[in-house]
């Protein structure tokens, strides 16, 4: 089972600590960044909003939503030593259930995947995601080809969620 909650700082500094191994370091929050990410994460005018997410009572990943319009990016991480296990569309799943049911949002969902993770973009095309574009963009100094993902399948994605998961906060 599952729960989703507004993130707080004890689990914000967690999550800027996990560490991934190559090459997923990517995603490694630099040191010198720590304080500024933590900043912005806890910043409730930054509209951007983060969640922890809980599985059977342990921290087990994050999920942010960033509004803009009848637009949602969402943002999801997972705890490094759960990535790999085949959890990833069920995870994806309950961060666009989330969205749906707690949020409210009725609109278009899409995400961001830096291109050389394959493992994650077939993650997102299982749970109904297309990639509509690719973007170059700056992260931690390096130049990274982004994939821009947009849910066209709502159907695939219900087909990941377990019927009795309630995503309700904590």
């Amino acid at each position: 089972m599952f729960q989703i909650k507004p993130m707080n700082q004890q689990e914000a500094e967690e999550y800027l600590r996990w560490s991934y191994a190559e090459p997923y370091d990517f995603y490694n929050t630099p040191i010198a960044s720590l304080s500024e990410c933590l900043t912005a994460i806890l910043d409730p005018t930054s509209g951007e909003d983060f969640y922890a997410v809980y599985r059977e009572g342990r921290y087990f990943g994050i999920f942010s939503y960033k509004i803009n319009g009848q637009s949602l990016e969402l943002g999801l991480g997972m705890r490094p030593e759960e990535c790999g296990k085949h959890q990833g569309a069920l995870f994806t799943a309950l961060g666009v259930a989330f969205a749906r049911s707690q949020l409210r949002h009725g609109g278009k969902i899409w995400l961001r995947v830096a291109d050389f993770n394959q493992r994650a973009i077939r993650t997102y095309e299982t749970a109904g995601f297309t990639e509509v574009e690719q973007q170059l963009a700056l992260s931690w100094d390096r130049l990274v080809n982004f994939i821009h993902m947009e849910l066209t399948d709502e159907e695939k994605l219900q087909r990941q969620l377990p019927a009795e998961q309630d995503n309700k906060p904590l």
